[in-house]
């Protein structure tokens, strides 16, 4: 039987330090309302409070190796987890990268910005920082879930196009951080460019042209500000 164990007695030495945690956990850790599996979920999150937590890693860490790819028999320990917490904790998914973050409830109109996120655009220029944090910023619209201002490949490729400002990003690794490095890049140009064109019309609406996206033919694109000299006048013209 699968869940044989849930019963089963876990010592929390064996999964996490609770000094790791903060003081309001430690009770909770210590005196657990779970058992089990559940129990090492809620572990493994307390270890990493206020940090966001990749599917997988709750998998293999709290679950065990054998249950990576099992994401649905992982969301009902999650569901454990949340139900057993106290109202001043959540866990909340970020469901635009699948990952999890267990941390304090936010308030109405709260917000967050993924650690994993501020890690990957710690070094993007000042200049185009204030775009990537408008869009990266993470809003509370269920009580669970956190999503941030751009569809899942507009945001990607906004990142991919920001980390790189000044410089141009070839068109292959562009169809890689959407699509994957395993498929044909040609072929996915076309779509390539419709998302441009949409996050470069999403960019427009919010920030008046002050960010443009220019075409580099035969290499890919870049992102610039309004002010520069370019080719180009307008993101319209630059795709």
């Amino acid at each position: 039987m699968r869940e044989r164990d849930l019963g089963a007695p876990v010592e929390l030495s064996d999964v996490v330090d609770s000094r790791s945690a903060p003081p309001e956990l430690r009770r909770l850790l210590d005196d657990p309302p779970l058992t089990g599996k559940p129990f090492r979920v809620l572990s493994f999150l307390a270890e990493h409070f206020g940090e966001s937590v990749t599917v997988d890693e709750i998998v293999f860490e709290g679950l065990g190796e054998h249950y990576v790819g099992d994401a649905q028999y992982m969301k009902t320990k999650v569901s454990r987890v949340r139900a057993a917490l106290p109202l001043e904790f959540s866990v909340y998914l970020f469901r635009n990268y699948g990952r999890y973050m267990l941390s304090h409830r936010l308030e109405d109109g709260g917000s967050i910005f993924p650690d994993f996120l501020r890690e990957g655009i710690a070094f993007a220029s000042e200049d185009v920082l204030p775009l990537l944090t408008h869009y990266n910023v993470a809003e509370p619209k269920d009580p669970n879930l956190l999503v941030t201002r751009l569809p899942p490949k507009k945001i990607t490729l906004l990142n991919a196009l920001g980390v790189e400002y000044p410089s141009a990003v070839a068109n292959n690794a562009l169809v890689a951080s959407l699509w994957g490095d395993h498929v044909y890049p040609r072929s996915y140009l076309p779509n390539l460019r419709n998302h441009i064109y949409g996050l470069g019309k999403r960019m427009d609406d919010d920030f008046g042209g002050e960010y443009q996206i220019e075409h580099i033919d035969g290499i890919g694109y870049k992102l610039e500000l309004a002010n520069e000299t370019t080719a180009w006048t307008g993101w319209e013209r630059a795709i």
